[in-house]
């Protein structure tokens, strides 16, 4: 086996804990109707519904919007022609069918994803993580569907109705819109009445989701204090896994105290692409204001081919991620240097370089290439790459299996319509049997 890696005497317990979305990927459709549909969105979202949040711009690919489920849902009304009663349900049926394609629904989520990954995976047919997946899930069809998906590793709370995320792929990428339940806004979020000691107790690892963090700060420290304490009481001094999620968190001043509070006392692993990472070290804005004004007039994909084409700007970006690497080694030191716990981050740039940063060096590795006519989805992508390292890792491999394992994960989901793979794709993954890369 190329990868230096072996199965341990005993499965590590994990405890992983994040809010509950049941993805449905869309595949197939008419791409045509697609985009004129997307295009015409926030003013599909105004005539259904004048009281939403304004959508400012259309979606574009890579997008994620939130919005109502039933707003969704009536837009798909609107854009097919207006119909009342049984043909309104008609018209919305047959306008997903041919527009989106025929949906594949699983338990999802950032975490989920990578959980899953990490449950499934084996080395010579012993497992490397044995665990449960703390959540809110719905009294709903789909709610039954996310227990059927993690089926023996579940810790679920049934409330309300499941929240949903439709991931449809455009042009080799996706729209992500995430459709909150219409019940309460709060029904399928975390408590800390939703931890089990018990778990937490006996874990080896913990995995905190970060969309939990969307939660107001003191329902979020209140997780946190929870975790901590039964961590504690349990006495085996558990590796903490940590997730920025989304740039927005990132840079939310209650997350990085949270992710200090636990730095603090753990050994520590914070995953985070590079806009997460800058935003988590508080060095993601001067930089940008020295060319605001070459891009206050645009928005939009017409954004994002200017600022690729921007000299000036991609040498700044370069320049802050270069930054944020140091003050990442910086805080890892100083973390180690005060209160003897290991602290260090996992950072993913897309197809350039991964990192790794802890208290002594940088260690970088190039991300292989995937030709962009194989890429069906980029969702997942994050989630793999982290759920490959914590595979790695268990399985006792250097660092350059961390960043093999991680990077083999990443590629091969991009190259499924889904957001996780299954256990003999895994198996075989791990095994070299098959290669994510192209010829």
């Amino acid at each position: 086996m190329p990868l230096s890696m072996k199965a341990p005497k005993k499965p590590q317990t994990l405890y992983a804990i994040e809010t509950a979305v049941v993805d449905l990927h869309y595949a197939g459709g008419d791409e045509d109707l697609k985009k004129k549909y997307f295009s015409r969105l926030p003013q599909l979202l105004q005539r259904v519904n004048p009281k939403t949040p304004v959508m400012n711009e259309a979606p574009r690919p890579g997008d994620m919007r939130m919005m109502d489920h039933q707003d969704f849902e009536s837009t798909f009304v609107v854009f097919a022609g207006d119909h009342e009663g049984s043909h309104r349900k008609m018209a919305s049926t047959i306008f997903k069918d041919t527009v989106f394609g025929t949906p594949t629904l699983h338990a999802g989520g950032s975490l989920a994803n990578t959980f899953d990954a990490m449950i499934k995976a084996r080395i010579n047919g012993r497992p490397l993580y044995d665990g449960v997946f703390a959540t809110y899930v719905g009294h709903d069809a789909e709610g039954r569907m996310f227990k059927k998906g993690l089926k023996g590793h579940e810790s679920i709370s049934l409330q309300g109705k499941t929240m949903t995320s439709n991931i449809i792929p455009i042009d080799g990428d996706r729209i992500m819109i995430t459709t909150p339940n219409g019940d309460s806004d709060a029904q399928n979020f975390i408590s800390s009445e939703t931890i089990n000691k018990d778990h937490v107790m006996a874990a080896d690892k913990i995995m905190i989701g970060g969309y939990l963090n969307f939660r107001t700060p003191s329902d979020a420290e209140d997780i946190y204090n929870t975790i901590v304490e039964y961590a504690h009481e349990g006495g085996k001094n558990p590796q903490f896994v940590l997730t920025a999620a989304a740039q927005p968190i990132a840079e939310m001043p209650h997350v990085r105290a949270l992710f200090n509070t636990i730095a603090a006392q753990f050994d520590t692993i914070i995953h985070a692409n590079t806009g997460e990472f800058r935003r988590l070290l508080d060095a993601d804005t001067d930089w940008r204001k020295h060319t605001h004004d070459d891009f206050k007039t645009l928005s939009g994909n017409a954004l994002e081919k200017a600022k690729k084409k921007h000299k000036h700007y991609q040498e700044m970006k370069m320049l802050a991620n270069k930054l944020a690497i140091q003050a990442g080694i910086h805080t890892c030191a100083k973390n180690y240097d005060k209160h003897s716990k290991n602290l260090s981050f996992v950072i993913t740039d897309g197809s350039k370089k991964s990192y790794n940063i802890d208290k002594i060096i940088d260690n970088s590795h190039y991300t292989p290439r995937v030709d962009v006519s194989k890429i069906q989805s980029t969702v997942g992508a994050g989630d793999n790459h982290m759920a490959g390292w914590q595979i790695a890792q268990a399985g006792g491999g250097n660092i350059t299996d961390h960043f093999k394992t991680a990077n083999t994960l990443a590629a091969q989901i991009i190259q499924s319509p889904l957001a996780r793979l299954d256990a003999p794709t895994i198996k075989k993954l791990l095994s070299n049997e098959i290669s994510p890369y192209p010829a």
